[in-house]
């Protein structure tokens, strides 16, 4: 059986940029690019990322620029996120670090999804600061009015099952945010969050409910 390492470096030579691959100890791979200069990432296959994590994979000295983690089901807690930005390493599953490989600069990478929410919120007039708690939760201060905790879900077409299993994986939260400007919610998906005193909202909703209690 593959380890995640292994098994991660002969998917990475799936990708049209990818020349080579050479696994380095036990978690890293140095990735050979086409375009850009190789980089070396380091990989994880945890449930749950805590900062903990990111600190262990640093003391091997082993210079890298990004960290995945391979479950396609796993989380990354608010305090991982933070040490990768302060350590100006790219973050996140698989899949984004395919997409990390088509970029000159890896370092610092995060989806556009989480990007895009950021830059949107530390603009926004009435938010004085947030606080990440995990990948897709955040808590949110606002100038005036109660704080306010969103989790974000980017599903096409939201159901009440992601209602449901955004819940159960990351805890409370008293507003979605549907991040796909694509696609619609269901009326099972409202039904389901207005019982759990939920609101579902798209980004321009959103950024207007940030001006109310």
């Amino acid at each position: 059986m593959l380890s995640s390492r292994d098994w991660a470096a002969k998917q990475l030579m799936e990708h049209s940029e990818v020349v080579a691959t050479e696994p380095r100890g036990d978690w890293f791979i140095d990735i050979e690019r086409k375009k850009h200069e190789s980089f070396c990432t380091a990989v994880l296959s945890q449930p749950k990322v805590i900062a903990e994590s990111l600190e262990n994979m640093l003391s091997f000295n082993v210079e890298i620029q990004f960290v995945t983690n391979i479950p396609s089901n796993g989380i990354w807690k608010g305090d991982a996120i933070t040490f990768a930005h302060d350590n100006d390493l790219g973050w996140g599953g698989f899949g984004d670090l395919m997409s990390a490989i088509n970029q000159e600069f890896v370092n610092g990478f995060q989806r556009k999804e989480y990007a895009f929410f950021e830059k949107g919120v530390k603009q926004h007039t009435k938010v004085q600061s947030y606080k990440r708690i995990f990948d897709r939760v955040f808590q949110i201060s606002r100038q005036d009015l109660p704080d306010i905790k969103v989790a974000l879900v980017f599903e096409y077409e939201l159901t009440a099952e992601h209602v449901r299993s955004t819940i159960e994986k990351y805890g409370e939260f008293s507003l979605i945010v549907k991040t796909n400007p694509n696609g619609n919610t269901t009326g099972n998906a409202l039904e389901v969050a207005r019982g759990l005193g939920i609101e579902i909202l798209k980004w321009g909703e959103f950024l207007g409910r940030l001006n109310r209690a």
